[in-house]
């Protein structure tokens, strides 16, 4: 990713990264969240992807468009196959983003989903927040073309419960950073935010304490997040699988001969 930052997991950086969709540079529009009336703010999502977690998604103030029809006929949360033309046809003027809740049997494809962001250059959210392991998906989906992605640093990678992931699009970054940031002390001319992330010419003024003000990380969140991607990375998670493989036989070999158990 070209950059991304520490969250207070993974519904917290659903937030910023919807506010950042929602704001981009602009400064006025930061210090308005979550009034988004009279600006673009609406968020496509599959029907079926709709979940309790895209309450963090409004949280920021979007409207979301949820597209598909859902079927009778079958069990509940199952909808018509969505097609890429469903996608399409919702986008408008006020769409900011497309938001993909990575699942099993998600449609259109998430290929198919960048494909049509990249045409009408809307970005895509996607919510990876349990999906690490697998170790490959931490740069999976943005070497898909994903411009946003967010994980949770309390489950698979196994960090501070209070921790997430949100990488990406460095300009998206900058913007998810700012609104999360301690904004008070020095005024603008003199203001002096990390060059390497937050493009202090491309800003009109210093906002206010932002929409993610309230979701700041602790230090100790931070190391312990680094400490865990570093064990994560460094074949810590094969050895701990290999282990929880060995502790299974071990269970299966004491229970393979009862009656009624099935390994």
């Amino acid at each position: 990713a070209e950059a991304g930052i520490v969250t207070a997991g993974a519904f917290a950086a659903l937030t910023l990264g919807t506010a950042a969709c929602i704001c981009g540079f602009d400064v006025a529009k930061m210090n308005r969240l979550p009034d988004t009336s009279g600006i673009p703010n609406e968020v496509i999502i599959p029907w079926h992807q709709r979940c309790g977690y895209d309450h963090a998604i409004r949280a920021a103030g979007a409207r979301i468009i949820a597209v598909g029809i859902p079927n009778s006929t079958t069990p509940p949360n199952e909808v018509h196959i969505i097609s890429r033309w469903d996608i399409e046809s919702a986008i408008t003027e006020k769409t900011v983003a497309i938001a993909y809740m990575t699942r099993k049997g998600s449609h259109p494809p998430l290929e198919e989903i960048i494909e049509i962001s990249k045409r009408y250059n809307i970005p895509v959210l996607v919510d990876a927040a349990a999906l690490v392991p697998a170790i490959e998906n931490l740069h999976r989906f943005i070497d898909m073309g994903a411009d946003l992605v967010c994980f949770s640093g309390g489950k698979g990678i196994r960090g501070p419960q209070a921790s997430g992931i949100l990488c990406g699009r460095r300009d998206l970054i900058a913007s998810a950073a700012i609104q999360m940031l301690d904004m008070s002390g020095e005024p603008f001319d003199t203001w002096e935010p990390p060059s390497s992330l937050i493009p202090k010419e491309k800003l009109r003024g210093k906002p206010e304490h932002g929409i993610g003000r309230g979701t700041k990380v602790s230090k100790e969140a931070i190391i312990g997040l680094l400490v865990a991607l570093q064990n994560l990375t460094e074949d810590g998670f094969t050895k701990k699988a290999e282990h929880l493989r060995e502790l299974l036989w071990s269970i299966g070999e004491r229970v393979k001969d009862i009656a009624g158990v099935e390994l």
